[in-house]
């Protein structure tokens, strides 16, 4: 046999069901239809592993966890909470109880066999630590975010454990009363090695309480730790928009770096890129030197090639930054760019009009910035960009009081930047795959807490439920089209979703 399994579900439907399946995978089944009856009974079953349901009457499946967890005889039986609910504010509940997983119904029997595998896998290796773990998790279906939040909402202190799939360790983090005090990643320590954690996509997680009387290297709070790292990752993402690979090597053009750079980055921390750079590895050994985390690491080379003090080493290799640095792409037809800066240097306030194309469209001034833009029925920034797109027309410009609720509050160079490379990048992309069907995997839809505290991404899975492809999606989003586009592409890459490669029919 493979364990005793105690099931807990007030749809006898659904408990019996369970028990007929799991009796065929080789577990032994006890089924009971209220947590109250299964408390009475645990001590004769002795389950290896729990399975409850949620909603249920007299006690529902959080009191009934929370009541094992206070009692040291069943605290350490691994348990899974099976429920309709799929919000991750129910989930986090669950896991601050006690909970070991969490799986969404309707169910998967294939994906609950996995899920009760990895459960009773850690069960076992936690043996080797002096206290079973409080909670634990899988990174692909929980952020470190969300973790954070469960410690610091309970006080606690303790050791979070991060490991492979395998058992190896990847580094650790230290809490004391819920507060970040140190982390270690390989030869890092403090905030780096803690940047360096946020980055991690895949692996498990431990929580392991108990009192902590390390130094504290890390003396931000936890809300200012995740912010920083998030900043750290979003910016490194711009160095893979720059470079044709990560397998390219690197040269300085110059030892004079501005103030604001040395500001910005560090000027220690850009003394041992530049020192690292000077050896001629890849761009990809540099980010894996173990310097300073992947995160910080990518964010300072992307930095010092956009301020144009690294180039790629080759004799191109200022063409090739400038191909692929949207600084120097202008994808705008020239006149609207000339028309634009010349509202904005005068400083006017009104409305420019564009007719003779396809959809009416306008960009709203105030004092020489733009401040709203429509595009047919599309307002804001996604108008805007979709008029910098097209081709053609007739500008007509209009003093006038604006008295409009401000929709874009960026300077014109931004704007102008952000709208001609989301120009650039959605030409071929409109061609190729935006008339494509999406389809949903089901399965997978746990992921999507992976990576939901990127803004806009529920919104755009919300709208992939309503609507039938690419296109259809993208025009529903309140978000710019590149935008929504890579939030599809995240999604894709998680097996979310698939986007066919042929229309239908």
């Amino acid at each position: 046999m493979k364990g005793k399994v105690l099931i807990v579900d007030d749809d006898p439907k659904m408990g019996k069901l369970l028990k007929f399946r799991l009796s065929k995978e080789g577990f032994e089944t006890e089924y009971f239809s209220s947590g109250k009856e299964a408390l009475e009974k645990i001590g004769q079953v002795k389950p290896h592993i729990i399975i409850s349901d949620i909603e249920m009457p007299e006690m529902n499946g959080h009191e009934f966890c929370d009541r094992l967890r206070q009692d040291p005889a069943t605290a350490s039986i691994p348990f899974i909470f099976l429920s309709a609910k799929t919000d991750t504010s129910d989930q986090l509940e669950g896991l601050r109880l006690g909970a070991d997983d969490y799986v969404c119904k309707p169910l998967k029997m294939d994906f609950l066999l996995e899920r009760m595998e990895k459960v009773l896998e850690r069960a076992a290796r936690a043996k080797s630590y002096k206290s079973q773990a409080d909670f634990s998790g899988n990174l692909s279906q929980m952020n470190l975010n969300d973790v954070i939040q469960i410690v610091e909402s309970n006080h606690k202190s303790g050791e979070l454990v991060f490991s492979t799939a395998e058992g190896k360790i990847i580094g650790r983090v230290l809490f004391n009363k819920g507060n970040l005090v140190n982390a270690a990643l390989e030869k890092l320590s403090g905030s780096e090695a803690f940047f360096g954690l946020m980055d991690e996509e895949e692996g498990l997680f431990e929580f392991f309480g108990r009192p902590v009387n390390e130094p504290e290297e890390i003396t931000i709070t936890n809300m200012a730790a995740l912010l920083q790292g998030s900043r750290l990752i979003d910016e490194s993402k711009s160095l893979y928009r720059m470079l044709p690979n990560l397998d390219v090597r690197l040269k300085v053009k110059t030892d004079e770096i501005p103030d604001k750079v040395k500001d910005r980055a560090g000027e220690e921390k850009i003394d041992k890129i530049y020192s690292l750079i000077n050896k001629h590895p890849t761009a990809r050994q540099i980010i894996n030197s173990g310097e300073m985390s992947r995160p910080r690491a990518a964010s300072i080379l992307a930095d010092l090639i956009s301020s144009d003090l690294v180039e790629i080493e080759s004799a191109k290799s200022k063409e090739k930054i400038e191909e692929t640095e949207p600084k120097s792409i202008i994808n705008i037809e020239d006149w609207l760019v000339s028309v634009l800066k010349s509202i904005s240097e005068r400083k006017l306030t009104g409305v420019l009009e564009i007719s003779g194309r396809k959809h009416k469209q306008a960009v709203y001034f105030s004092e020489g910035g733009i401040v709203h833009a429509y595009h047919g029925k599309v307002v804001s920034e996604k108008a805007l960009f979709r008029i910098f797109a097209e081709t053609k027309g007739s500008p007509k410009f209009k003093v006038q009081p604006v008295v409009i609720d401000n929709t874009i509050n960026k300077d014109m160079d931004t704007l102008i930047e952000e709208g001609s490379r989301e120009t650039e990048l959605l030409s071929d992309l409109r061609k190729s795959t935006h008339t494509n069907p999406i389809t949903v995997n089901i399965k997978n839809i746990g992921r999507l807490s992976r990576v939901e505290s990127r803004r806009g991404i529920k919104e755009v899975f919300a709208l992939v439920q309503q609507h039938g492809n690419v296109q259809e999606v993208i025009d529903a989003s309140p978000l710019t089209d590149l935008r929504t586009y890579n939030h599809l592409l995240t999604l894709v890459k998680l097996g979310i979703i698939a986007i066919d490669k042929k229309k239908r029919g």
